[in-house]
């Protein structure tokens, strides 16, 4: 007979890659798929939590620190991360510069990956509420990510920590408890 803590465990660890995948066949702006996806688990939140906590102490920036000791309440932590490739969109102009060669060659962000990042987000959340799953948005999860490799290419990240619990653990977040 599975225990309770059990069952949690198998429907966590199974949202999750649930959720990922929606995020994969999310829409993505002209079918290209620029993103990476990642679940960390255990081992992997310990590693981001303390590479967190050293960028909120080197910054002097306090909701880093918290973040850092929140996320040791998950077991699993969806990452995401957009690739900074650009869509070759003649004079499209909406990262900001003239084209793409205006882009690349001042270091912009091509919209389109920002954009297809923020619609695999949200398919994922829009899963994960359905199934039961408290989480969160957390940039600071994904620049610790990237800092630490663990999505390689990626120029921009988010972490999107999961937990079945009986009362939200992103809910009464205090600034640095």
């Amino acid at each position: 007979m599975l225990s309770e803590e059990k069952i949690i465990d198998r429907a966590l660890e199974q949202a999750s890659l649930s959720m990922l995948g929606r995020a994969k066949t999310a829409p993505k702006a002209r079918g290209v798929d620029n993103l990476i996806y990642r679940l960390a688990e255990k081992d992997d939140i310990q590693t981001l939590s303390k590479e967190i906590e050293a960028l909120g102490i080197e910054k002097d920036v306090p909701f880093f620190i918290r973040d850092s000791r929140n996320i040791l309440k998950v077991d699993y932590i969806l990452l995401i991360g957009a690739k900074d490739l650009s869509r070759g969109v003649p004079q499209c102009g909406f990262c900001g510069y003239e084209n793409c060669g205006h882009k690349l060659k001042n270091i912009g962000r091509c919209a389109y990956d920002l954009i297809d990042l923020g619609l695999a987000v949200g398919s994922a959340l829009s899963l994960g509420q359905q199934l039961g799953v408290d989480s969160r948005i957390m940039y600071t999860i994904g620049k610790a990510a990237i800092r630490l490799g663990l999505l390689p290419e990626a120029a921009v990240a988010l972490g999107i920590p999961l937990s079945m619990t009986e009362k939200n653990v992103f809910f009464d977040r205090l600034t640095t408890g």
